[in-house]
C-alpha cells in the first residue's frame, strides 16, 4: 500500500530488535554463530498515578501470543485495575470449575513495603470471580474489591477492579506490582519477565517493578 506520494505505508507497528553479543573471558566481545533477532519490549516502569502494561513475556520468554493490556490508576480515594484480553479466534474464555486461577483469568501482584517480601494478590476469572490472598506473610486484613467483567469484541473479554486506598498499605511511591494472564488453551504470560528457576512462576515479588528512584 502506498500514499498519494508512492511511499510505502505499512499496516502493523514495526517490532523493536536487538542482538545478542557475547563476551569472551579475554574480555572481547565477538559474535559467535548467527546472530540473532527478536523482538524485545519496553523495559517495564511503574507510575503509581497511572500506568499502561503491555507486551507481557511467556516463561520463554517470547511474546505473548494473545495481547494482554492492564491499566492502573491509582487516586487518593482508590487504587484500579483494568485488564483487557484477547482470545484466539473461536476459542472462547473457558472456566473449568476447579480454582479459579486455572481457568482462563487475570492476576494482579502488589509489594506494599520495598523491605518486605510479603504481598497482595488478586485473581479475577472470566466469569467474574474473585480471590483475593495474601502471600508471603501479608498479615493485614484482606482488602474489599469491588469486580466487574464483561465482554468486549468477538471472544475477547475485560475485568477490572478497584480497592480502597485506605485498606492498602505503605504508600504508591514505595509499591512494586505485576500483572499476569493464564490462557488454559494457549499460555502463561507476565508483564515482568521472570525467572523460570521459581517454583511458582508468577510468585516472584523480588522481581515486581517499583517507582524509578531519581
Amino acid at each position: 500500500m502506498a500514499d498519494a506520494k508512492g511511499n510505502a505505508k505499512t499496516s502493523f507497528k514495526p517490532r523493536k530488535i536487538k542482538y545478542i553479543q557475547v563476551r569472551h573471558k579475554t574480555g572481547k566481545e565477538a559474535v559467535t554463530g548467527d546472530i540473532e533477532l527478536f523482538a524485545v519490549k519496553e523495559k517495564p516502569s511503574f507510575t503509581p498515578s497511572g500506568m499502561t502494561a503491555e507486551g507481557f513475556v511467556t516463561k520463554a520468554k517470547n511474546l505473548a501470543r494473545l495481547q494482554t493490556t492492564a491499566v492502573l490508576k491509582c487516586t487518593d480515594k482508590e487504587l484500579s485495575v483494568c485488564f483487557d484480553v484477547m482470545e484466539a479466534p473461536n476459542t472462547p474464555p473457558k472456566e473449568l470449575g476447579g480454582p479459579i486461577y486455572e481457568d482462563d483469568c487475570v492476576q494482579f501482584f502488589l509489594r506494599e513495603k520495598q523491605d518486605s517480601k510479603a504481598f497482595l494478590h488478586v485473581t479475577v476469572n472470566c466469569k467474574g470471580k474473585l480471590l483475593v490472598l495474601n502471600q508471603n506473610g501479608r498479615s493485614a486484613p484482606l482488602p474489599q474489591c469491588t469486580v466487574n467483567v464483561k465482554s468486549t469484541q468477538g471472544n475477547n473479554w475485560q475485568a477490572s477492579f478497584s480497592i480502597p486506598l485506605s485498606e492498602l498499605n505503605g504508600t504508591p511511591d514505595e509499591w512494586a506490582v505485576n500483572f499476569t494472564r493464564n490462557s488454559t488453551s494457549h499460555e502463561l504470560s507476565s508483564y515482568i519477565m521472570l525467572s523460570t528457576e521459581a517454583p511458582y512462576w508468577f510468585l516472584q515479588p523480588d522481581l515486581f517493578v517499583g517507582k524509578e528512584k531519581p
